[in-house]
């Protein structure tokens, strides 16, 4: 799908019953099937600013990057004030490797709301703050900005903790990443994750490396429970000049849930590994 500035007029707010149902079915991961709803709009040419962002968040994580930054470019050109498109357009930039412009958008944002707690831990990641710069000491405040909420909070002591680590601060890095845990929400399911690791071990045969032939880059996933030490092993490995990271992700969580999901539609199986070796 393309823009076409000439083909599309400014037109009053869609209606909220319309939004509340499309960003219901974002909320429940149903992407498709919010784009459906939305696509009667964006083709008959009348459009708005709220239509075109839940579209572009729906291609997006539908996997087609192009029309999805398409989307938020058109947004961005035409509502400039608008700072949360600007950050989501930098997300999606990134995701896409377009690391430079991704920067530009994210600085766009904070010159229109400096205390977007989003724009700059993303700015945060791809040009790492100093530990006194203005921008670091400005996450510090809102970090403790209560009437934040508890999401924003614990985004800002993570960063906080990452400047900090990178800095070669380890005490100050840990005191922050304790903070941003401590604003996590939920509990732990122990016997339940025993009980998947168990069936993994069952399941899967481990392999190195050494198994597979690539040229490319290596993927690694740090993955582990609440206060187990990933964010440590991601900050040890980070010290190598050739390594990069993207964050922290629920990107793999996200594509278990739809598997398993479409497994059980099917009636293969509805327990936690049935999808493996399909």
């Amino acid at each position: 799908m393309t823009l076409q500035g000439s083909k599309f007029q400014r037109t009053s707010e869609a209606s909220e019953a319309l939004l509340e149902h499309t960003d219901r079915l974002i909320a429940q991961k149903d992407f498709a099937k919010a784009l459906q709803v939305l696509l009667p709009v964006l083709e008959s040419g009348a459009i708005d600013a709220g239509v075109l962002d839940r579209a572009a968040v729906c291609y997006h994580a539908l996997g087609d990057a192009p029309t999805a930054i398409s989307l938020m470019e058109f947004i961005t050109g035409n509502w400039p004030d608008r700072e949360t498109a600007w950050a989501k357009l930098a997300v999606m930039r990134q995701t896409a490797g377009q690391i430079e412009q991704a920067i530009g958008d994210l600085k766009n944002a904070l010159k229109i709301n400096p205390k977007h707690v989003g724009a700059l831990v993303s700015l945060s990641r791809l040009e790492p703050f100093a530990v006194q710069s203005s921008k670091a000491q400005r996450l510090k405040k809102l970090s403790n900005n209560r009437k934040l909420a508890a999401k924003e909070r614990r985004m800002a002591h993570n960063a906080l903790g990452n400047i900090e680590a990178k800095t070669g601060n380890p005490s100050r890095a840990f005191f922050y990443f304790l903070k941003s845990k401590k604003l996590s929400s939920g509990e732990f399911d122990a016997d339940g994750t025993r009980a998947r690791v168990r069936d993994q071990k069952q399941r899967f045969q481990p392999l190195t490396h050494k198994d597979r032939v690539s040229t490319g880059p290596r993927v690694i996933f740090v993955c582990g429970l609440p206060r187990s030490g990933t964010t440590l092993a991601e900050n040890i490995l980070l010290r190598h000049s050739k390594v990069d990271s993207i964050g922290e992700s629920e990107a793999l969580k996200h594509t278990l849930f739809e598997v398993r999901a479409h497994c059980i539609s099917r009636g293969v199986g509805q327990g936690y590994w049935d999808w493996a070796g399909l």
